[in-house]
């Protein structure tokens, strides 16, 4: 008898103060929607703006050397990839609405694996096609002096060791710790609540 006194005065005790309620849950993975599909917009917006450009520049100027020709082919084939890999990832983004913690939980899991997929592929596959376009691109414009070309050139390829091997890396990391950290915290939730 006196243990199941203990019990309930145990059982009353404990206070479930570090699970967040309901609404705090479902507010937490609106803004998670909300913040993925705004980036996930912008993104698809610029690119689509970037091929417009690109066509026009290339249906105006007809005295393009070719070396100009084929950067804006690789800036409208890299922008392309990335319109239509943003609106599949806007797809996947739509259809969570009303998910259980499990289920979220496992939206998590399946955004992990695309988003090292995008970064191991997809990102390397854009990133060569920018590399060719922002190499190719310049040469037209500082073919006339070799002054010019070599500081274009030295900038340039600044530019592309910066992007490759300090703000990639850096962003992929920076974007795996928030995944990792929802993923700890909504599994946090899921443990406690069993």
């Amino acid at each position: 008898m006196e243990d199941l006194n203990n019990l309930q005065t145990l059982w009353q005790s404990a206070r479930p103060s570090n699970l967040p309620d309901g609404d705090k849950i479902q507010k937490n993975i609106k803004r998670f929607r909300w913040i993925k599909l705004r980036n996930k917009v912008f993104s698809v917006t610029v690119s689509i703006l970037v091929i417009l450009a690109s066509l026009a520049l290339l249906a105006t100027d007809k005295d393009l050397l070719i070396s100009t020709k084929v950067a804006l082919a690789c800036n409208i084939a890299a922008c392309a990839m990335l319109v239509i890999t943003n609106l599949r990832s806007m797809k996947r983004f739509t259809k969570l609405k009303d998910f259980s913690n499990l289920e979220f939980l496992q939206f998590l899991h399946q955004t992990r694996r695309n988003q090292a997929y995008y970064h191991k592929r997809t990102e390397v596959a854009g990133l060569i096609l920018i590399t060719i376009s922002t190499v190719l691109f310049p040469y037209e414009f500082t073919v006339h002096s070799i002054v010019l070309n070599i500081i274009t050139y030295v900038l340039v390829l600044s530019w592309i060791m910066t992007l490759w091997f300090y703000i990639r890396p850096r962003s992929f990391s920076k974007h795996s710790r928030k995944l990792s950290a929802e993923l700890t915290h909504f599994e946090n939730i899921i443990k406690q609540t069993r």
